[in-house]
């Protein structure tokens, strides 16, 4: 089932650059209903099918949760058809195991399953070939499968190689398209401080900006990132509560279409920094010098520069002038630094 591995190829680059700067240029300006069934368009330009399914997915402990799909040249009753046999489909295993090569499969292929091989039968599938982008941080992932309705010509190396490159372009374009409306929602929000995020009624993640889960993780720091941490999801399934404000982040949740819009922040930007890097932030961020910081905090000016650099990598910032703002948002007695604590 597995694909044979993919050789280094430049025969269709030039085309496959067009047609990607196509996709992100229309995930900035095409609505959200539209977009992935444009995205078919786009892909016949590299690979030659009948048929295709998009699919969300998120890998909870109960196993994947399928959470939305978009079909192609499909009738709507495939994919409750699927549903009653997705345990015998061989593609849905090797996702999970080997999530970076794509995978083909065909109807005459002898270890199939009697049942999923007339489940192909019944919807004109003769081959397919899938390939799966995942988030290994928040498990959501996203598969395009494509199918040929005749068993020959089989799906060609080179074409094996497109849609493996194409699927994590897709899913980063798919979610510039959605988030981009979310962050219109939630416009006067930074986004290099909060996290943003679409969950489902039961708190499955579907999307979210990079900077999400680092914030959960300040107040939830063993969280997986596939679903909100059980609370929180127990809380919105109750309909009982639209904000939390915890030890060291704020969450807010609001209604958007049948998801959820999550947005989260630290309470204070500094809450994420030690002790020593909030030292050593308050005192370069009072205008003294990499050696003057050292002299003061007895360490050397080297080590100072590497708790700035987690400073600005903390708090998504790039000059001192911010490092000032940051530490100005807490309270004097928690922004100026203590030195016995220190110790």
């Amino acid at each position: 089932m597995a694909c044979a591995d993919l050789p280094m190829s430049t025969q269709t680059m030039h085309q496959f650059a067009m047609a990607v700067y196509a996709l992100y240029r229309d995930a900035q300006i095409a609505d959200s209903s539209r977009f992935e069934a444009q995205l078919f368009e786009l892909l016949h330009q590299s690979i030659d099918f009948d048929a295709a399914w998009l699919g969300h997915s998120t890998l909870t402990e109960q196993g994947v949760v399928l959470h939305s799909s978009t079909l192609h040249a499909l009738p709507p009753s495939y994919l409750s058809d699927w549903s009653r046999v997705q345990h015998l489909d061989p593609l849905v295993d090797w996702a999970k195991d080997s999530p970076q090569a794509p995978a083909c499969l065909s109807v005459a292929d002898a270890d199939l399953h009697p049942d999923f091989r007339a489940f192909l039968a019944q919807h004109a599938v003769a081959q397919a070939l899938c390939a799966t982008a995942m988030d290994t941080e928040l498990k959501t992932g996203l598969h395009i499968s494509l199918y040929r309705r005749s068993i020959q010509p089989a799906f060609s190396i080179a074409e094996q190689e497109a849609l493996q490159a194409w699927v994590p372009n897709v899913r980063a374009a798919i979610a510039l398209n959605r988030m981009r409306d979310v962050e219109h929602t939630a416009s006067g929000l930074s986004t290099a401080t909060w996290g943003v995020a679409l969950v489902s009624q039961q708190g499955v993640v579907q999307m979210a900006n990079p900077r999400f889960a680092q914030v959960m993780r300040l107040e939830w720091p063993e969280w997986t990132g596939a679903c909100l941490p059980t609370t929180l999801s127990l809380s919105v399934a109750a309909g009982q509560s639209k904000n939390h404000i915890g030890e060291r982040i704020q969450l807010e949740l609001q209604p958007r279409e049948d998801l959820l819009m999550v947005t989260v922040r630290p309470l204070h930007l500094s809450s994420q920094l030690s002790a020593r890097e909030r030292a050593v932030a308050w005192h370069f961020a009072q205008g003294l010098t990499y050696k003057a910081v050292a002299k003061t905090l007895g360490i050397a000016p080297a080590t100072v520069r590497h708790h700035l650099r987690q400073v600005y990598r903390k708090l998504g910032i790039q000059d001192k002038g911010a490092i000032a703002w940051a530490l100005s948002q807490e309270q004097p007695s928690a922004a100026s630094p203590n030195r016995r604590a220190l110790d």
